[in-house]
């Protein structure tokens, strides 16, 4: 009995030990926001990371719910969060150290038009600016695409509701709500049950970039996720993490075929990378407001 006693605890400390052995001494916690998940930008950043297997990079959750702008300010008070994701504009720059990278190859700023049923094919001989402008566009009044819509001369008119943009569409209180080619099939399988359709003519393109966020001053972990990105770029990894993702909404969408209205980007920040044309899935045109392009015929 007294021998079997000592043979359980040699095998408690041995697996004790191995259990200590596996989880590294020095390991760098990254924190990102909201709960765990498995969604592309944390699996990116996972990518980024692995590149320097030396520095034991180990990703965890805040697992809080906060508002965005919260979370940039925890981040940037060094408060529990490492890294954040969003939309690489002049004053967030200003105020966070942006990973000049474009996440989504500028996915974020292809818009494409929701239309009422009935309008499906507004936008079929619409071919100038001249043509767009009159037209009523729906936007929330918070979100910086209507500044950037307005500064381009369209007639947007501006929703307090997330929701209430869709029944202002249902009925025929605005021409079309604009939707980024990431988010409009979920948007269209939401409201499924409404009058609602997706336009099949035209793409709405401003230079857009999503990119991760750390704190001022947090240099080395900045570096290691650029480098980590520009890595996985050389070596096929991004593109392959990228296709699994967003190649299948990318060819439903038929971004190829449509006919795009370039629009300027007043808040685009300046350091955003536009003339590397291999980051962008459509290589951005800036100031050049109303410039239509048509790339293949219909």
């Amino acid at each position: 009995k007294g021998c079997g006693l000592h043979l359980l605890r040699r095998f408690i400390v041995v697996c004790l030990f191995a259990m200590v052995c596996r989880i590294p001494a020095h390991a760098q916690v990254v924190v990102y926001p909201g709960f765990e998940r498995e969604d592309y930008h944390i699996r990116l950043l996972t990518q980024a990371l692995s590149y320097f297997p030396e520095k034991h990079y180990e990703l965890r959750p805040f697992n809080a719910d906060l508002p965005k702008v919260r979370e940039f300010e925890l981040m940037a008070e060094n408060k529990g969060l490492d890294v954040m994701i969003g939309t690489a504009t002049r004053e967030r720059v200003s105020r966070y150290q942006a990973v000049h990278f474009p996440t989504l190859k500028g996915l974020n700023g292809l818009r494409i038009p929701l239309v009422h049923k009935d309008n499906a094919d507004l936008f079929a001989t619409i071919t100038t600016m001249a043509q767009l402008r009159p037209l009523l566009v729906g936007q929330f009044h918070l979100w910086s695409d209507t500044k950037i819509l307005k500064h381009n001369g369209l007639n947007v008119v501006a929703g307090t509701s997330y929701e209430g943009l869709y029944h202002m569409l249902e009925k025929k209180r605005i021409d079309y709500f604009p939707r980024s080619v990431v988010e409009i099939e979920w948007n269209l399988q939401q409201h499924n049950m409404m009058d609602i359709v997706m336009d099949a003519h035209v793409l709405i393109q401003y230079p857009s970039e999503f990119c991760y966020f750390v704190r001022q001053g947090n240099d080395a972990l900045a570096n290691d996720i650029l480098n980590g990105l520009e890595r996985a770029r050389q070596d096929g990894n991004f593109d392959k993490l990228f296709n699994e993702f967003y190649g299948r909404v990318i060819q439903s969408t038929r971004i190829a075929h449509r006919r795009v209205f370039h629009l300027d980007n007043p808040i685009l920040s300046e350091h955003t990378p536009v003339h590397r044309p291999e980051l962008w899935l459509n290589p951005p045109k800036t100031s050049t407001v109303g410039l239509v392009h048509k790339n293949r015929p219909e």
